[in-house]
């Protein structure tokens, strides 16, 4: 995926978490109104079903549980891709290490500045011609 495709998707999935925030929030508040004893804050649709005739109270039931489905399948992901962002940083640092370390252990100029043959012919990954 290139750039700009990655910052059409993240703008898109911002735009539906907004939307989401926004409905969780009225349900919120809808619930505190039917429920004033339970917190707004808290309130659950499971508290709901009670309210509502058997068909309706089926419906939000299904729904409770696909969103929990949901839920769980995000959480499995955001772990997955937490793993996997670690895991790609420390082959980056490896790499960056296995590169750079050759150099480092074999410097080009001494400590007075004036440039040295290096002590042994070894295959190198950056080239040191000037």
């Amino acid at each position: 995926m290139d750039m700009q495709g990655l910052l059409r998707l993240s703008a898109k999935k911002q735009n539906r978490l907004n939307r989401i925030q926004a409905l969780d929030t009225l349900i919120a508040e809808m619930a505190g109104e039917i429920l004033p004893a339970a917190n707004a804050k808290t309130a659950r649709l499971s508290a709901l079903i009670p309210l509502l005739n058997p068909e309706e109270g089926e419906k939000l039931n299904q729904y409770r549980k696909r969103l929990t489905g949901l839920r769980e399948g995000i959480l499995s992901r955001n772990q997955t891709n937490g793993h996997f962002a670690a895991d790609v940083k420390t082959y980056l640092n490896d790499a960056i290490t296995l590169i750079t370390s050759g150099i480092a252990d074999r410097p080009m100029y001494g400590l007075t500045g004036l440039s040295k043959k290096p002590s042994m012919n070894q295959p190198s990954l950056i080239s040191r011609e000037v």
